[in-house]
């Protein structure tokens, strides 16, 4: 089972939102609050609304969400029934995503290193979407530096994907219309 149905149409950052503060990392702490932040435009009432999902990873935290801002919003029935059906099919196969997810994280210094480190981790990130990797990439330096890492990939219907390192987070997303910017501004046109 592949994790594709995550993305459709939808946007992935994992992180901890301390971005920047320079802090050691340590993914796997409770504390951190690691999470798995699903933005996509959802019709709520009739109406396009921006619907954010924050779906904890390494707690037992309970999921929340944010129409427009509103953090009392109920989460839409089939955007929940879809995170339902993506991640409880396959138990393991998400289980084991939370755990290459951490396991990256926790190695961040080391994997946004060097290219060959980042592309490896976003590939390893890539399997479990089932995506092939297209040989594009963009590499961000700043003062000789790795600063921003984005590959794109496609899956077996050529249908295109981007997934982004850059210090403190992980985005993940399929080309759209509305992510067709994110996709811009890292170099790609």
């Amino acid at each position: 089972m592949s994790l594709t149905p995550l993305l459709d149409h939808q946007k992935l950052i994992i992180d901890d939102h301390s971005r920047g503060n320079r802090e050691v990392k340590d993914w796997r702490d409770p504390a951190k609050d690691v999470h798995i932040d699903k933005h996509t435009k959802y019709s709520v009432d009739g109406k396009h609304r921006t619907v954010r999902i924050r779906i904890p990873i390494n707690s037992d935290r309970e999921i929340q969400v944010h129409i427009d801002g509103d953090r009392q919003a109920e989460m839409p029935r089939k955007l929940y029934r879809e995170i339902q059906d993506t991640l409880n099919n396959d138990p393991e196969k998400s289980k084991t995503f939370a755990r290459e997810v951490a396991e990256i994280l926790s190695n961040y210094g080391s994997s946004l290193s060097t290219e060959e480190k980042t592309g490896e981790a976003l590939n390893r990130i890539a399997e479990h979407f089932d995506l092939d990797w297209t040989k594009d990439k963009i590499a961000t330096y700043i003062n000789g530096a790795l600063m921003n890492y984005t590959q794109l990939y496609r899956d077996i219907n050529a249908k295109a994907y981007y997934i982004t390192m850059a210090p403190g987070y992980l985005e993940l997303s399929d080309i759209t219309g509305w992510s067709k910017h994110a996709v811009w501004l890292a170099g790609f046109r």
